[in-house]
């Protein structure tokens, strides 16, 4: 009896000292180590209601304030740096949840000239990208990315006021406006955007082509579906429509 109970416990040890180590091991295998806090979220389609800031935000504030000789990297008026989110975030002007108490979005809607940004001779943000500013500070003002549909649907009939002009305003009136516009030419309305996209230079410098300049300057390439929009219009004749 007691060669089999010493027998029993000899082998018991040998399986604890063999096992003990592997569940130590494993543990730290299966360790997923400190949780990734940051905001960017790839993953899921763009919901309508979400401010993104990299799809909505960031080409407002580069084209009205992270340009050359302004907020850009290299001379950063007034110690501020606009050309991307840890730059705008470390600034301390963007209060998450709370727009009235962020200089970044109460100078873009301040009346008195000497304040207002951006400074004259630039032209003003428009309202529409000013709710854009506001919208995403009341929602916290969070580094979101989305996963943009990759289908393209182009309308039949191209529209001026609804798919044309809130690319122009969005990715390109912040420099070509106001009293001193980029290479001399602003964009400011239909008569406006309607000579460069009769005249071919619209479509060259979205389009990168060769001889053109590359635009919007500061954010890279169009996404296609926005370029085969923007194509169809102009191939329509540019209508005022």
């Amino acid at each position: 009896m007691y060669r089999n109970l010493w027998a029993w416990l000899f082998i018991s040890g040998m399986l604890i000292l063999i096992f003990l180590p592997a569940c130590e091991h494993d543990s730290l295998i299966i360790d997923p180590g400190p949780i990734d806090t940051m905001d960017v979220d790839t993953m899921e389609l763009c919901h309508p209601d979400t401010i993104y800031f990299e799809k909505d935000v960031l080409p407002i504030v580069l084209s009205s304030c992270g340009m050359a000789l302004c907020h850009d990297a290299v001379t950063k008026q007034a110690g501020l740096q606009y050309t991307s989110y840890a730059t705008i975030m470390a600034t301390g002007k963007v209060i998450p949840f709370k727009p009235l108490e962020s200089q970044f979005h109460t100078q873009m809607i301040e009346t008195d000239p000497s304040l207002v940004m951006p400074p004259s001779p630039r032209g003003p943000i428009s309202d529409t990208n000013i709710v854009v500013i506001k919208r995403w500070i009341e929602q916290g003002a969070k580094n979101l990315a989305c996963m943009m549909d990759t289908t393209c649907t182009i309308p039949d009939t191209v529209s001026f006021v609804q798919h044309v002009f809130p690319v122009v305003d969005k990715y390109c009136k912040g420099c070509h406006s106001g009293a001193n516009p980029w290479a001399g030419l602003r964009l400011r309305n239909y008569s406006e955007v309607r000579v460069i996209a009769t005249n071919g230079l619209l479509l060259g410098v979205i389009n990168h082509n060769s001889g053109f300049p590359q635009m919007p300057m500061t954010i890279g390439k169009l996404d296609s579906c926005i370029i085969a929009t923007i194509t169809q219009w102009v191939n329509d004749g540019a209508p005022n429509n």
